[in-house]
């Protein structure tokens, strides 16, 4: 009730400004500056109010304090990749629109959606100047889409999160405030919840190279919990690969972790929708042999960075005792899992100058 009679206060002052320029009393500069001080005011009042994202005015007070703090804080980029995800959407917007952390630059880039995404889209950029909208004029895939994206980022950073996907609401303030006092960190990622009761923690790991050890196994970064430096990211011209229609952030993670330190907030900043049927699901249940291959190649690489030598069994074990899908008993194939680990340690040690303790906390 404050916020409407001071927003109503204004405009009452404002509309009286012709009656103000008879005033004989006060001399043509008195008046002018005493006009442009009030427009001025109202200029600031509303334009915190829609920077913010808000659908209710801002108490007076408080006007100084929001638009203080939110000049001073650097721009980050939050990137959606949107495709038929009319279901959950709005969610996932709402989950950004209404971060603790003001100064967005929101990019949904849509890979020619069929549904009513794009509607969705522009009515929330009817309210929020901070949301921008582009389009691919034909489906082109998740890393064409992210890979636009990032070209398309204005921010110091980039923060990546999925469309159906949803953010608490002081993740992105956490994240930047972590990569702010720690210059030497290129990227930091969060502990993620599936949505429902199910909770998923990632090591919280002490070391970049515990991290980049982890790597080599599967893939400790989910792809809706990081933000990064767009800098350093675009100097490196890292990009997702087009060629992968899964596993495409596992393949761009580990590049990233070699171009610097990654850090890890053991906080739940992320919810992952899993298990909701949509396109990409379908899809994916009807290509899972072609996902396995990925997953090898990606797998494969990385082994062959770091000088790993894994005939096909021990890789198959390594894929199985990794991966959150598969049940897997190892005193079955006990003795081929240890000795696997053991060969990984030895190449780790002698080629790559990992200590026994970064690779030991790895498990």
């Amino acid at each position: 009730q404050s916020s409407r009679l001071v927003y109503s206060l204004l405009i009452t002052v404002c509309l009286s400004i012709p009656e103000l320029y008879k005033m004989s009393k006060y001399s043509k500069t008195t008046r002018f500056l005493i006009t442009s001080f009030l427009i001025i005011l109202l200029i600031i009042y509303c334009e915190i109010q829609f920077s913010a994202g808000r659908n209710e005015l801002l108490p007076f007070q408080n006007i100084w304090g929001k638009w203080n703090k939110m000049t001073n804080q650097p721009l980050v980029t939050v990137l959606l990749p949107v495709y038929n995800a009319e279901k959950y959407l709005s969610e996932g917007i709402e989950s950004i629109v209404n971060q603790t952390y003001k100064n967005l630059d929101i990019l949904l880039v849509d890979d020619g959606s069929t549904d009513s995404s794009v509607e969705i889209i522009r009515s929330y950029m009817k309210f929020d100047h901070r949301i921008r909208l582009i389009e691919n004029i034909n489906n082109r895939g998740v890393s064409f889409t992210r890979n636009k994206g990032i070209d398309n980022s204005k921010g110091k950073y980039i923060a990546f999160m999925d469309s159906d996907d949803t953010s608490r609401s002081d993740r992105i303030e956490l994240q930047v405030s972590f990569l702010e006092k720690n210059t030497d960190f290129i990227a930091v990622a969060s502990y993620f919840k599936y949505t429902g009761s199910k909770q998923r923690k990632i090591k919280n790991f002490k070391t970049s190279n515990e991290l980049a050890i982890a790597m080599i196994f599967k893939n400790p970064i989910m792809n809706s919990s990081p933000i990064i430096r767009r800098k350093e990211l675009i100097e490196a011209n890292i990009k997702h690969n087009t060629k992968y229609f899964y596993g495409e952030d596992y393949d761009f993670w580990f590049k990233v972790s070699q171009l610097g330190k990654i850090g890890m907030i053991s906080k739940f900043l992320v919810t992952y929708r899993w298990g909701h049927e949509n396109t990409t699901s379908l899809v994916f249940s009807k290509k899972n042999l072609e996902k396995v291959r990925i997953i090898n190649e990606i797998k494969s690489s990385i082994l062959s960075f770091y000088k790993i030598s894994l005939n096909q069994e021990e890789k198959n074990i390594i894929n199985f005792f990794f991966d959150d899908e598969v049940e897997f008993n190892i005193s079955k194939d006990k003795y081929v899992f240890l000795s696997t680990i053991n060969k990984i340690k030895v190449s780790l040690t002698q080629y790559n100058n990992f200590s026994l303790t970064d690779i030991d906390n790895v498990w």
